[in-house]
Parts: structure tokens; C-alpha cells; sequence
């Protein structure tokens, strides 16, 4: 590969002498707002032998098979905790959300000469499997964080799950992404939705108490 704004004056060294020089483009872009111009690209030398992209479908499946979304990050609140690790308690409401980062839509392009194609993923919807064997639960914007200093009626986290047993559960996030593509002469369209799988272990404890509340001085989310 050889960068610059022209093209070499002939084939490079060792290269067969029948061919053509493509301007190559595969990098990503988080922002789709962003032309080609500002991902970086390079001179590639094809020979005759060699098939020359001429479809953008083409282009638009390798952006697709290259394009991954992150692991999605799970985090939960409140916790507590007593001379233990930290858990949330049985009873409780247990909000739960994808961090930010996690769910960013993000773009890929990829060009040979004037051909190129662009594949968009979004996230479609977010659904969390508790792992206690209750129903999964659909949070299509991926979860509002806990405000540690919001009382519990004065939540705004819209997601969350009631564990009605201690133990350690290892809670399921699935992040659906919607795929699309657009590409050089005026093409473009869908390609099939991606699965983004991740997990977080959910520690529950059960706190005996007299009056059946937590003191202030346990809680630390």
C-alpha cells in the first residue's frame, strides 16, 4: 500500500506489470456524519488476475463482517454491603442499565476506487435475563442510570428486576443492533440484526433486621 493523493507512476516492486492502482479505504467511523474524506486511505496495486470490486453489496458485506459492536457493560444499583462484598437485597428493586459507551452507534466504510459502501449499526432494542429464572426484561433504550442520591421513590432508572431469593446470579444482557448500509450509486439497504451478548454476576443478599429496614450506614449505592 502506498498513501498520498496520486497514485504511483508504476506498479510497485516485484508486482506484476498488468494492472491498475485502486485507492483503497477501510476505516472506521463513529460518526456517519463524517465523509471519506477524513478516513484514512491507501494505493493498492491490482493486477489483472485479481477481481476488481465493481458491486458496493460486495464492499457492503465486508464493512458488515468487520464490524462489530462492543461487549455490552452492565452495572446495577443500589448496593450494600456489611464486611462483604457488595449485593443487592432480596425485596429490593434492582435498577439496571448498559453503560453509555456500550451502545454508541458506529459506522464502517470501505472503498476500492470509486466503489464504496458504508454499514450503520444502531441499537434496536436491550433485554436483560435476570438469572433467577423469571421473565427477561425489555429495555429498549438500555436503562436509565441509578441516581445514588435520589431516594428510591425519586428514581428515574426505568429498568429493574425484584429478586425474591439470596443468592448469586449471573444476569444476561442481549444488545440487538440494526444494521443498514449505503453505498456508491446510490445504492444501500439492510443487512440481518446482530446479537451483542454480555453478562454481570448480580450478588442478593437477605438482611434480617428488626424493623425489616436497611440503615443508612449499609448503603453504598
Amino acid at each position: 500500500m502506498f498513501s498520498g493523493t496520486e497514485p504511483p507512476s508504476g506498479p510497485p516492486p516485484g508486482a506484476a506489470p498488468t494492472g491498475r492502482w485502486n485507492y483503497l479505504i477501510c476505516g472506521e467511523n463513529a460518526n456517519p456524519g463524517v465523509g471519506a474524506a477524513a478516513v484514512v486511505g491507501a494505493w493498492v496495486w491490482t493486477t489483472a488476475a485479481q477481481q476488481v470490486v465493481t458491486d458496493p453489496r460486495q464492499l457492503a458485506q465486508q464493512a458488515y463482517d468487520e464490524l462489530r459492536p462492543p461487549t455490552p457493560l452492565v452495572d446495577f444499583r443500589p448496593r450494600y454491603h456489611a464486611g462483604q462484598p457488595e449485593a443487592t437485597l432480596v425485596g429490593l428493586r434492582t435498577y439496571v442499565w448498559v453503560t453509555e459507551a456500550s451502545l454508541r452507534t458506529a459506522s464502517k466504510r470501505v472503498a476500492i476506487g470509486a466503489t464504496w459502501a458504508q454499514v450503520t449499526d444502531m441499537v434496536r432494542s436491550v433485554t436483560f435475563d435476570p438469572g433467577d429464572g423469571s421473565a427477561p426484561v425489555v429495555c429498549p433504550d438500555g436503562g436509565v442510570p441509578y441516581d445514588p442520591a435520589a431516594a428510591p421513590d425519586q428514581q428515574v432508572a426505568s429498568c429493574w428486576h425484584v429478586y425474591t431469593r439470596p443468592g448469586s446470579y449471573s444476569m444476561r444482557v442481549s444488545v440487538t443492533w440494526a444494521a443498514v448500509w449505503t453505498g456508491s450509486g446510490g445504492t444501500g439497504g439492510t443487512l440481518p440484526a446482530l446479537i451483542v451478548t454480555g453478562n454481570v454476576a448480580v450478588p442478593v443478599e437477605e438482611v434480617q433486621s428488626v424493623n425489616g429496614a436497611v440503615t443508612s450506614g449499609d448503603r453504598t449505592g
